[in-house]
This record gives C-alpha cells, structure tokens and sequence, in this order.
C-alpha cells in the first residue's frame, strides 16, 4: 500500500513538472506559426515598400515566418479595421498610416487610432511646397504669398486625394497663409500629381518630398518650405513655413506606424514591440528607408503622444472644414 501511495505521489510530482515544462515551452516558442502583417496601401508605395523593409530587418531580432498582406481600399480604411478587428493573439499584426486619426472624422473609418497599440514608426514623411522651377511668377514662399493674395483663387495647387494628409497639408496652407488658391485633388495619387506640376497642369504641389525628390535633383521642380515647425536635419537648408511666413507653429507628415490590435496580452505587445523598436532603430533598416528614397521618422519616438496630438489636430481641421 506504502509503495502505492508512493507510486502515485511520483506520478503525480513527474506530471506536474511536465506540465509546468510544456507551458514554459509553449511560452518560449511565441510565435510558432506564420505572422500574418496587413498592409493597408497596395503594393509597391512607400508604406508597402517600408513595412517590407522593417520585416526583413525584423528577422534578426524574432524567428517569426511573416506574411505580407496588402489590403488597400477605403483610403485605407479596409486594411486599417481588418487590423483592428483581428483575433488578438499576436499572430495577426500591421501597420496603419496617418488616413486613420482623419478618415474618422469624415465618417469614412469605423475604428480609431484608440483601436491599436502602437510599435514603431516605418516613415515620417513632413509636406512640402513645391513649384516648377522656371516659374517665373515666384521663386520663394514669399512671393508666392504675393502672387496668390494678388489672384485669388487663380492658382492651383494639386494634392493626392479627397482627405487624404496631402489635401489637409493644402487646406492648412491656405488658411494658415490667409490666402485664397483651387485645390486640385488626385484620387490616383501623388505620382499623378507631381506629373501635373511636371505638365504645367497645376502651379505647385503640397505632397511629401519623397514624392518630389527625383524631380528636385533634376533642378525640373523646387521645394520651397518644409510644412513642420523645424527644419528637418534631412533637408537642412528647407526653411520651415513658420519661419519664412511668421505663423502659428504646425506640423504636417505622412506616417506608416507598426501595431498589433488593442486587445494583446501585455506579454505578446512586449515582445512586438521589443523586435519592432529594435529592428527601426538598426543601421540596415535606416538604409534601406535611404536607399528607396523614404524618409525615416525623426522625432517620432513616442508613438502615443504623436497619435493622440495628429488626431487632435486633423480633428479641427476637419471641423474647421465642415462649419
């Protein structure tokens, strides 16, 4: 009877010490399967192209199998929920880009930015004015402001699509500025628009200066003013819009952030967002943004604070636009 008893204490003790073992274990192999990455932009963008980087470069820091997803449509709004809706087990993780603190606003995204934890900024790309440079009309903000009090409403300003950061970034221009000019937007986009300026279609574009960058060298197009309120260490010799028309401070950027869904255990954000941090601080991922001629996210480090103060801001904007 005394061996029995003994028998199954022993039985009982091995049981619960593999147990304990296959949970340790279980623990330890997070993520054991494919990670599924939406992306919100169709293939081949700046968002698409920088999200691929950073999970190439994440490989280094997690053994995870990743699968990229482009889910577009909706001005982001289709991939951006099909994130926040997620089963949140860590294995379906993406990125979303500043459309989800202004589609929200408009009624055109049924999640906020309240529905994700954030990871790390893939790009930061601020506005920039930008005109042809054999326009005689103008060489420098300051005449520009001269030229469009002096004809209001004559010139033309292209932007991507209907609300999207690059049409604020005109609307903030203009009623910063107190001037008057027709906003021309390009639902197909900011390569469509920077071909218009080319074109002599439009007279100046507010779209990113990725966008605009082979052009510049070229000496075909001119930025004039950076729409941030410093100069950016990537284009140091850009004056700022603040500067140069003596205006209330703001800032306006495109960005691509990483996120998993809101509702992650602490354990499964932690390790995200160890591999994610890690992989957009490395030397490989800042060349890579280089090398495709993205622009890598400066003064950005504290994702929360940046979603909360660009929903704050594109929600009056929004407000101002619809009184």
């Amino acid at each position: 009877m005394k061996r029995t008893k003994k028998l199954l204490t022993l039985i009982f003790a091995l049981t619960c010490i593999f147990t304990f073992l296959s949970c340790s274990q279980k623990e330890e192999e997070f993520p054991s399967k494919n990670v599924t990455v939406i992306i919100p932009n169709a293939p081949g963008g700046g968002t698409d192209r920088s999200v691929r980087g950073i999970l190439e470069v994440a490989k280094k820091y997690s053994k995870a199998n990743f699968i990229a997803e482009n889910r577009p449509g909706a001005a982001t709004a289709i991939g951006t929920s099909a994130i926040a809706n997620a089963k949140a087990d860590g294995y379906t993780i993406g990125a979303i880009t500043v459309e989800s603190v202004i589609l929200p606003h408009v009624g055109q995204m049924p999640v906020d930015y309240t529905a994700f934890k954030p990871l790390a900024f893939t790009i930061g790309e601020p506005s920039v004015l930008t005109i042809k440079t054999d326009d005689k009309r103008f060489s420098n903000l300051k005449e520009f402001i001269e030229y469009a009090k002096a004809n209001p409403g004559k010139l033309k300003v292209g932007t991507s699509g209907v609300n999207s950061i690059w049409y604020i970034a005109a609307i903030m221009l203009k009623e910063s500025l107190g001037i008057d000019f027709t906003i021309i937007p390009y639902e197909s986009g900011s390569s469509d628009t920077v071909a218009a300026l080319v074109g002599g279609h439009i007279d100046a574009t507010t779209v990113g200066p990725g966008n605009v960058k082979n052009q510049v060298d070229a000496n075909v197009l001119k930025s004039l003013a950076i729409l941030t309120e410093e100069r950016s260490p990537l284009f140091p010799d850009l004056p700022t819009i603040v500067e140069e028309a003596n205006i209330e401070p703001f800032t306006i950027r495109a960005w691509a952030l990483m996120v998993c869904p809101a509702k992650v255990s602490d354990e499964v954000y932690n390790y995200w967002n160890d591999v994610f941090t890690k992989a957009s601080q490395d030397e490989e991922f800042k060349n890579f943004l280089n090398m495709q001629g993205l622009i890598m996210p400066i003064g950005m480090e504290n994702a929360e604070e940046v979603l909360k103060s660009d929903n704050e801001l594109y929600k009056r904007v929004i407000e101002s636009i619809q009184q």
